[in-house]
């Protein structure tokens, strides 16, 4: 589907570009939102956004009503309708750029007389939206979820290091020399860590192998893992620091 913000650029003329830009990041942002896991956002024109989604016949309604309503708040003070024009895949067209040509003739169809002077070419090719606002926007979002997630398994793992660290404190505290200080945390602290992984790969997140393999053996003899979670420790470091 292709999305308009009619009455945006009277905006840009009373702010200028650099606000108004402003602005259309953080309407990327909650766009991608609105439309993950099932679509993706993409900036097709000035003031027009491109959606491609996987929906159901059940779904698709919804989704554009919420990705509508998303852009009618734009939280400034201007009055913003919103114009779109939607395409079933494979129903309607064959392929994307198909699919967007045809949603753009809707959308012309659909909204009201542009102003003289605004373009009015049809999206065409889909990389120009790929290589848009939005995408940059979207990306440096999936971008600081990596590295938030990356710094919550860190923290995870510092809890794990603690919990396994050898207590001796004798006989004292009623645990044999030598065992982990909080057994009991340990098969909670891993399964914290499987949540986190998942979450992580699911945002396209780097892999960490010797995160994966705590998780994957979670009954392993405790006096291994110390050394398991530096080395784990050690690749979180290593990939926030080559970024």
């Amino acid at each position: 589907m292709l999305l308009a913000l009619d009455g945006f650029r009277d905006y840009v003329d009373r702010v200028g570009p650099l606000e108004s830009r402003s602005v259309l990041a953080d309407l990327a942002g909650r766009l991608d939102e609105v439309v993950s896991p099932a679509g993706t956002c993409y900036r097709a024109r000035e003031d027009e956004f491109a959606v491609l989604c996987d929906a159901s016949s059940g779904t698709l309604e919804p989704l554009v009503d919420n990705a509508a309503a998303t852009l009618r708040e734009p939280g400034i003070e201007i009055a913003v309708a919103v114009t779109w024009g939607s395409v079933v895949l494979p129903e309607e067209a064959s392929d994307p750029v198909g699919a967007l040509r045809l949603a753009d003739q809707r959308l012309t169809a659909n909204r009201p007389m542009r102003r003289a002077g605004s373009p009015s070419a049809p999206v065409g090719d889909p990389l120009i939206a790929i290589h848009g606002e939005l995408v940059e926007a979207s990306v440096a979002a999936v971008r600081m979820r990596q590295v938030d997630l990356l710094l919550e398994i860190a923290t995870t793992l510092s809890h794990l290091a603690e919990a396994v660290r050898v207590d001796d404190t004798g006989g004292e505290s009623g645990r044999l020399r030598g065992g982990p200080r909080e057994p009991a945390r340990i098969p909670i602290l891993i399964r914290e860590l499987g949540l986190r992984l998942s979450a992580l790969t699911a945002v396209g997140g780097p892999q960490l192998q010797e995160v994966a393999q705590l998780v994957a053996s979670p009954n392993q003899h405790y006096s291994a893992l110390p050394a398991k979670v530096l080395a784990a420790l050690d690749q979180i470091g290593l990939i926030l620091s080559s970024s």
